[in-house]
């Protein structure tokens, strides 16, 4: 095409794409169902879920001030 490497190929592509409004959304929200399953699956958010459930879970009479012993 035009004798441009295959890269630019791409870029030409992408930039015709972009005319599209459903190919924009559809690019758009391929990379975030991608970006959002990254995420969820880093083990950053994945000790965060499990410190909220343990946090969730624990009696209220163990961390309440006011607690009688």
């Amino acid at each position: 095409m035009l004798g441009l490497s295959p890269r630019a190929q791409e870029h030409l592509r992408t930039l015709t794409d972009l005319c599209d409004p459903r190919q924009v959304r559809r690019r758009f929200l391929a990379d975030l169902r991608a970006l959002s399953a990254e995420y969820v699956r880093s083990p950053a958010f994945l000790a965060l879920m499990r410190w909220q459930l343990k946090t969730m879970t624990v009696s209220p009479q163990l961390w309440s001030p006011f607690r009688h012993r």
